[in-house]
């Protein structure tokens, strides 16, 4: 599950009563709610499943800090074994949060282990590995339907001095595996959140929505279940995050340890020690500061977008022609200002037809996706734009590849429109009660078969509108 899926869950079981508060890092239960979890391991496991109980590691501590003041996570009612009014998600997160919370009280789940060291006849090649089975399940027991099934009986091959194991392809054996040293896995949703927690940034009021944000501004994708960064994530911790950070301060901007301190600057706020006006006061200051001073080491060299803007259009000059234009120099080798000065100066030689430029890779990006969207193959797209090959275009807004944007977009706009619009577009209709033909006389249309893509897209906005002023109602 997602983080927003398992939040929106939990909030729903506790906004029905069924568990406490879940916006709490806090691992403290009330000794009434542990009372009834013994109660229960005894009746339904036996005295043997009964642990010392794990009462949390901040149980004893007295704080006066909000965040602290709830209890851990936990039925509200441990002996309802399942809630009978939710759906069957909510259900099964109820039953996890219990049989978390029973686990808390139960013993030990205890395994054999036998440290294994064997040779191969004929080889010199010594083979490692363990062999291991559970003889009592203690707090997996009331687990269980979270664990993987664990082995519970002796391995059949001899685990005695000398025993000599057949290896066949029938009888049960020993599997070989040879281990790699690997890179570290990308983080999870759930396994950046344990880090931000362990370097005190952020709450859990706070989880879900800053890596839902970092995911809505497009500085991450989830590939399933890996994080990865976009582009635009790659540029903002490679080129933005380092001109904040190469600075004369004590704790660097783009660092856990200065939203850590942020935290704690808050939680002071929030225990009456400092005063929220200064506190805004001496962060404003210092982070104008260091913007200020961001803007002074940006200048002195260019972009990212500026170096790339000047090769796309100095791409086609002689050599001769590029010394002229950056003065003999490499383009890492000039200023910010100096970057922005020739790109402007480069765009009016473009307007006077004096160079030609290649399209972005975003423009080209685009077009093929217009072009793969429509009745088209490649070569004829093209020729609407007399060129034979996607290199031959040129860029810029008066550009071959502009030019081509704008007729694909409109032969695009005219084709029929797809059966997810149609069907978007009659579902919207059924639920706010408006007639299929009153829906087409929003695009002056009188048959459904008429609709083209951009009909659609026409209609389909003023059906959401019209949802929209129905809900404020």
């Amino acid at each position: 599950w997602s983080m927003s899926k398992t939040s929106k869950i939990a909030s729903d079981l506790y906004n029905k009563g069924y568990i406490t508060y879940i916006r709490t890092d806090s691992t403290r239960t009330s000794s009434g709610a542990r009372d009834v979890a013994r109660e229960i391991i005894v009746e339904k496991f036996g005295e043997d499943y009964l642990g010392p109980g794990a009462l949390g590691s901040d149980a004893k501590k007295v704080t006066t800090n909000v965040q602290d003041a709830h209890e851990a996570i936990r039925p509200t009612d441990p002996r309802l074994v399942e809630p009978t009014d939710v759906d069957d998600d909510s259900s099964r997160l109820y039953r996890l949060i219990r049989g978390r919370f029973l686990s808390s009280q139960m013993s030990d789940s205890v395994r054999e282990r036998r440290e294994i060291r064997a040779s191969v006849k004929n080889s010199k090649l010594v083979l490692s590995g363990t062999a291991s089975w559970r003889v009592h399940p203690g707090w997996e027991i009331a687990f269980s339907e979270f664990l993987p099934d664990p082995r519970t009986h002796v391995p059949t091959f001899g685990l005695t001095v000398g025993s000599v194991w057949k290896i066949d392809e029938i009888d049960e054996n020993p599997k070989m595996t040879t281990d790699e040293t690997k890179p570290p896995r990308r983080y999870t949703e759930s396994s950046i959140v344990k880090k931000m927690k362990n370097a005190g940034i952020g709450r859990p009021s706070t989880y879900v929505s800053t890596v839902l944000k970092l995911s809505d501004r497009k500085y991450i994708t989830n590939d399933n279940g890996s994080l990865s960064p976009t582009d635009n994530g790659m540029l903002l911790w490679t080129e933005v995050a380092p001109i904040y950070n190469d600075q004369d301060s004590e704790v660097e901007l783009f660092s856990s340890e200065f939203t850590a301190d942020m935290e704690k600057q808050l939680d002071s706020v929030e225990e009456g020690t400092v005063t929220g006006s200064d506190m805004w006061f001496r962060f404003s200051t210092s982070f104008k500061e260091a913007h200020e001073k961001a803007i002074e080491i940006k200048s002195r060299k260019p972009t990212p977008r500026q170096k790339y803007s000047i090769e796309n259009q100095i791409s086609n000059m002689g050599d001769d022609e590029k010394d002229i234009i950056l003065k003999g120099r490499l383009i890492s080798e000039i200023s910010g200002k100096e970057a922005s000065e020739i790109i402007e100066k480069l765009k009016g030689m473009a307007r006077e037809g004096k160079i030609v430029t290649k399209p972005s890779d975003k423009q080209l990006s685009y077009l093929i996706s217009l072009i793969e969207k429509s009745n088209m193959s490649d070569e004829e797209a093209l020729s609407l734009v007399g060129v034979k090959d996607l290199s031959e275009l040129t860029g810029g807004r008066d550009g071959s590849a502009s030019h081509l944007i704008g007729l694909m977009k409109e032969n695009n706009n005219s084709l029929p429109a797809s059966e997810a619009q149609i069907k978007l577009i009659i579902d919207m209709s059924e639920k706010l009660g408006i007639q299929i033909a009153d829906v087409l006389a929003m695009a002056d249309l009188a048959e459904i078969s008429e609709v083209s893509k951009s009909d659609a897209s026409k209609i389909i906005t003023n059906l959401k509108s019209l949802r929209k002023k129905s809900r404020k109602k």
